[in-house]
């Protein structure tokens, strides 16, 4: 789907992206820049998941649990 072209278009915002237009920019970053962004969640090999989780927290710190709307007990 094509951006409108008139004066407000600007003020629209991005429709997100479909499935298959994330995998499409997930495959063009790896074919391009060697990037691999896999979902944990799709990785089913509990040794593959472990190295990557393993890999994701050394570069960029542990994952922090999901937000809920309720208070957080335990801090």
């Amino acid at each position: 789907m094509s951006r409108p072209t008139c004066a407000l278009a600007r003020v629209i915002p991005p429709t997100p992206a479909s499935e298959d237009d994330l995998r499409s920019m997930r495959a063009a970053a790896w074919h391009k820049q060697g990037v691999l962004a896999v979902s944990l969640e799709s990785v089913t090999d509990s040794w593959e998941r472990t190295l990557l989780e393993a890999i994701g927290s050394r570069l960029y710190g542990r994952r922090q649990p999901p937000l809920t709307g309720g208070p957080q007990h335990g801090r």
